[in-house]
């Protein structure tokens, strides 16, 4: 414990005089008696903000009620506490908690003044009354303020008082402690500031609100200049660097939210941690959320989207209000690598990519050929490409699907129905397979939204988030392994404790023999179908279009072996596009460029055949073996068990 010095005690003496001698014993008993414990300080842990990186560890978001990053005393900078000593306390290492020549300059003022008007505080006087006190002006608070600014003194050293005080005083703009205004004024931490930086961030101590650099950038200049002043003449600068400093721009960060690349994504894990940690904990506990999110992922989704909505723009001026999501996944683990949820996250925070149920179109068709794969079909099965109708047993209401171009092929293959997103085939189709047996193989997939019942679902009309249609699609990726999406990693509290983490789950639930035939025809769908704008990635990928009546939706949903990436642009209304706006025209650009830039420079990967799998030449007309004469031969995928054995007789 540190002993009082004679300049505190004749402080506190000059004090208790200015009440009487019998009031005054009895102010200060019952004062004490009531003084709050200053010990609680050396569990100094303030409302700290919780902080979200990517998976190298950049800072992504944060969450804060006051936003404030904590810093310890060898991590703040000499050149930053000179700075301080300059703008509030030049003789705080001198003093025993009072200035005694400003206390008498602020008295002088007072009794000029008959109230309080000025205060001369230290920064220990500062620092009771920002932990304990308000900042009420009455003689009852300033006594309180000086009985804790002295009981401060005795229980703490110098350097642990001025780190309190730098962490816990408010800078403006929502930064609390030095961190966060160091970031938020210049995108830099602490340790990284100029003198003339932190000169300017000291400026603001006095009046935030004044003083802004953001609001009033000429007065903050003077305000930082006069700080300069006073590190010079305190000979914490030389004249030489002064002169320099003075006219120095302050380069102030233009944006103070900081503009982080993926809003939506630190938003949506923000909704999960609240649910499971709880608010109070989330704002305040200083937190340090480790996600699943890669930053080139993340800055190549946001190039992708802004270019196919200007892409879109310029076709349709008018259309001001067209929105976009896209969502990319590791099917081997789920993990989001990255997430755009709209066209602007400060226009409107409604993620388009979790949050929004839209009709996927011919996306959702895969899971009823995949269920017929299951049912024993092959690619190779014909199926007749005519005009129907099909009555409803249970309403007697008849049903007559045409395809979007309205032609009809005559006999087509399985492969061939998907790949050209054929309509009449399909409803075919779910007749034979039963609507339950799709339902069942979507809902295993990963769609957990509740499809109706009905044959038209096939051709897409339920409604499916982004996410789960994306999951799903990884679920055929993976060779029938469903994996749960997961965002975060892992969250540490404020002592690098793990408190809450997301594993990765997998289940498998489909057979990976027709996962892997689906998967070959969707790669055909690239390669000869409506997905035919990701052939220009010139590797394996595997795609489908989706696109609702009136072209108000428009999907492309694929993957590689790697990766899966859903892609949906529309109105949030229920609103046309414009004619032949289909999702390889509105959503296949913004796929095939967000790939692109991705897989540039990546290895290039094969899908892998697992066992049970025998591949056969095959006529691509008939799905007969092939013979010398077919024009389009294919490479097949079977079951072992149910291979082709005729040579192709048409031709």
């Amino acid at each position: 414990m540190k002993k009082l010095s004679l300049k505190s005690i004749v402080y506190l003496f000059s004090i208790i005089g200015l009440v009487s001698g019998t009031t005054a014993g009895v102010l200060i008993g019952i004062l004490l008696a009531n003084l709050p414990p200053v010990d609680m300080l050396t569990c100094y842990k303030p409302a700290a903000q919780t902080v979200v990186f990517d998976k190298e560890s950049n800072a992504i978001g944060q969450y804060y009620d006051e936003r404030r990053l904590v810093l310890r005393r060898d991590e703040i900078p000499d050149r930053v506490i000179q700075s301080l000593l300059a703008a509030e306390d030049r003789l705080f290492y001198e003093h025993g908690g009072f200035d005694l020549k400003g206390i008498a300059r602020a008295l002088i003022s007072n009794l000029k003044n008959r109230g309080i008007s000025q205060g001369g505080s230290t920064i220990t006087q500062q620092v009771a009354r920002l932990m304990f006190l308000t900042n009420e002006r009455t003689f009852s608070r300033k006594i309180k303020e000086a009985l804790l600014t002295l009981l401060i003194e005795r229980k703490f050293s110098k350097d642990e008082i001025i780190t309190i005080y730098l962490n816990q005083s408010c800078f403006g703009h929502g930064a609390f402690g030095i961190e966060a205004a160091a970031k938020t004024f210049f995108n830099k931490s602490t340790g990284d500031l100029t003198v003339p930086e932190s000169a300017l961030l000291m400026s603001l101590l006095k009046n935030p609100t004044r003083f802004s650099p953001i609001k009033y950038p000429d007065r903050s200049k003077e305000s930082r200049n006069r700080v300069l002043v006073r590190m010079s003449d305190a000979g914490f600068i030389s004249r030489e660097d002064l002169t320099v400093w003075l006219d120095e721009a302050m380069n102030i960060n233009p944006d103070v939210q900081q503009g982080f690349i993926a809003p939506y994504f630190v938003e949506e894990i923000r909704r999960t941690l609240e649910v499971e940690l709880g608010q109070e904990m989330l704002l305040k506990g200083g937190l340090r959320v480790r996600s699943t999110l890669d930053s080139r992922h993340q800055d190549c989704a946001n190039r992708a989207i802004q270019q196919g909505l200007e892409s879109y723009r310029e076709r349709h001026p008018d259309a001001d209000a067209i929105q976009a999501a896209l969502i990319s996944m590791r099917p081997a683990s789920g993990d989001i690598t990255a997430m755009v949820g709209g066209s602007s996250f400060r226009a409107t925070q409604f993620n388009r990519a979790v949050q929004a149920k839209r009709q996927p179109g011919s996306s959702i068709k895969p899971f009823l050929y995949l269920a017929a794969l299951m049912d024993g079909y092959t690619p190779s099965t014909i199926i007749m490409d005519s005009p129907y109708t099909y009555k409803d047993p249970a309403t007697g209401r008849l049903w007559s699907p045409g395809n979007y171009d309205r032609h009809y092929r005559g006999p087509v293959t399985l492969r061939r129905s998907l790949e050209e997103s054929l309509n009449v085939p399909t409803a075919k189709l779910v007749e034979k397979i039963g609507i339950n047996k799709f339902l069942d193989v979507a809902r295993r997939a990963g769609i957990q939204s509740e499809l109706p019942p009905y044959p038209s679902t096939v051709l897409g009309a339920g409604e499916v988030t982004l996410i789960e249609l994306t999951n799903a699609y990884a679920t055929l990726a993976s060779g029938g392994l469903k994996v749960r999406p997961r965002m975060i990693l892992g969250v540490e509290d404020r002592d690098g404790r793990t408190i809450y983490k997301q594993d990765v789950s997998i289940q498998e639930v489909l057979p990976p023999v027709p996962c892997f035939q689906l998967a070959g025809i969707l790669e055909g769908a690239v390669k000869r179908g409506t997905a035919w704008r990701a052939k220009g990635l010139e590797r394996p990928v595997a795609a489908k279009t989706g696109t609702t009546d009136d072209c108000t939706n428009a999907w492309f949903i694929g993957f590689t072996p790697d990766l899966v990436v859903g892609v949906w642009i529309g109105f949030d209304v229920n609103q046309s596009m414009g004619h032949d706006e289909t999702g390889s025209k509105a959503a296949g650009p913004v796929f095939t460029e967000f790939l692109k830039s991705v897989l540039q420079g990546e290895p290039v990967q094969e899908f892998h055949a697992p066992q049970g799998i025998e591949f056969k030449d095959v006529c691509y007309e008939s799905g007969f073996l092939a013979s010398p004469r077919c024009p389009i031969v294919i490479h097949e995928a079977y079951s072992i068990n149910n291979p082709p054995k005729t040579i192709c007789p048409v031709h």
